[in-house]
């Protein structure tokens, strides 16, 4: 402290600038917070497609189905110049995370379905729509992944 300072002064002159830098920390928060709903209204709009860096292609529509169900089948797309060996085990991803990518492993390239990719293999996801039909069941969606399983 400087002569020309005032006793007790700097404790103002503290809370001045700790209350400046939590009104700038609040504003980028609340502005964070605004894009990441933007973000999932966009993704709600385009029908909440699994969260992949894959591309794919939907087979089967679970909401389509007679039963409706929340569950669809899709294809993942091999990248080019990469080709899939038909002959090989078909590799089936189920992702119980209504289809945002936790725990399936297709988020980026060194993943399950990355490497089955490499490996030439097949590779086919079932991802749930964070849709609920009324009366769905356990057992509508076990019958469903084996009627898609056994063609």
């Amino acid at each position: 402290m400087t002569e020309t300072q005032i006793p007790g002064l700097k404790i103002l002159e503290d809370a001045f600038e700790y209350w400046i830098d939590s009104a700038q920390r609040s504003i980028l928060f609340w502005d964070v917070i605004r894009k990441r709903g933007n973000t999932y209204l966009e993704h709600l709009h385009k029908g909440q497609p699994p969260v992949l860096i894959f591309d794919y292609e939907v087979l089967i529509d679970g909401r389509t189905l007679k039963r409706p169900v929340n569950y669809s089948l899709s294809r993942i797309l091999p990248r080019e110049g990469q080709t899939t060996d038909p002959k090989k085990r078909p590799i089936v991803v189920i992702d119980p995370r209504a289809g945002h990518g936790p725990g399936i492993g297709g988020t980026k390239e060194d993943s399950e379905i990355g490497l089955a990719l490499r490996d030439s293999h097949p590779v086919y996801l079932f991802f749930s729509i964070q849709i609920q039909f009324p009366g769905r069941r356990l057992q509508m969606l076990k019958m469903l992944k084996f009627i898609i399983l056994k063609r």
